[in-house]
């Protein structure tokens, strides 16, 4: 019979599993909420292992179970992921649309809330990494050279990565306004 006890030595001899699901993820060391994403991530390695039901002794076992788990926290780290993104979405709210100047729209209140529709519909097309460009834009980092150096890469990654969320909110239906081209603010998508 399976323990826990052995779940967490099989863990640490293998926690660089639940560290290659953060790293794909986007999860740095520097955010604030990284030791609850690694806190998460170990448990659900744990309870992966007391629910598979092959053995996992030999070298060639847990090459194959470290490859089962990985995908199996990614989805569950992701979920989560999307799940808190999700609440920082609505906290930047009043920052998401309109552009300096009244949107075409009679009621902006109605605007806002189908802006807030689409970009909950788009946060579930987003890549990781375009996910963390959009938060920060709404966070208030406005140049794309300012969130590369939060996100440790290079600007033309980020400046890659804005011009796909732009593409998929144009996708989506994104608002446009009389020029025709998409109003989507998000903190300045200029």
């Amino acid at each position: 019979m399976k323990s826990a006890e052995d779940g967490f030595a099989l863990l640490q001899q293998n926690e660089r599993v639940v560290w290659g699901v953060l790293s794909k993820l986007g999860i740095r060391k520097l955010r604030t909420d990284y030791d609850d994403y690694l806190q998460d991530g170990r448990l659900a390695y744990v309870e992966y292992y007391l629910r598979y039901r092959d053995g996992v002794s030999t070298n060639q076992e847990q090459v194959k179970f470290n490859k089962l788990v990985f995908h199996y926290l990614y989805n569950v780290l992701r979920r989560k992921l999307l799940e808190r993104n999700g609440d920082a979405q609505a906290q930047c709210l009043e920052n998401l649309l309109l552009v300096g100047k009244e949107p075409a729209h009679p009621n902006s209140l109605e605007l806002e809330l189908e802006v807030c529709a689409q970009l909950a519909q788009l946060a579930v097309q987003l890549t990781p990494r375009e996910l963390e460009v959009l938060l920060l834009k709404c966070h208030g980092f406005e140049s794309n050279r300012l969130i590369a150096m939060e996100l440790g890469v290079a600007t033309s990654t980020v400046t890659a990565a804005y011009k796909r969320i732009r593409a998929k909110f144009s996708q989506n239906g994104g608002n446009q306004n009389d020029q025709g081209k998409t109003t989507l603010y998000a903190a300045k998508l200029q």
